[in-house]
């Protein structure tokens, strides 16, 4: 609740997105199929502010994630 609106609220979402994408994304994304991961990263998107977003794209992560990862932001409207 209050996305966008506390700056609090935002920070810790920002933590808790940043947290996952360089920890746990990658063992997570081996065990989905890709389409359902990129909706997972599209709506992760959104619920971060611009500088968790660049936070995000700054991350060292695997080539595979990287790969998915750019493919959400790509594919943003899908249809």
């Amino acid at each position: 609740e209050k996305l966008k609106s506390d700056p609090d609220v935002q920070a810790l979402e920002d933590v808790i997105c940043l947290v996952f994408v360089q920890h746990y994304f990658s063992d997570f994304a081996q065990k989905h199929d890709q389409d359902k991961i990129i909706d997972i990263l599209r709506k992760t998107w959104k619920k971060m502010s611009p500088e968790g977003q660049v936070a995000a794209l700054e991350l060292e992560l695997a080539p595979d994630s990287k790969v998915l990862i750019g493919k959400a932001l790509a594919t943003d409207n899908p249809g």
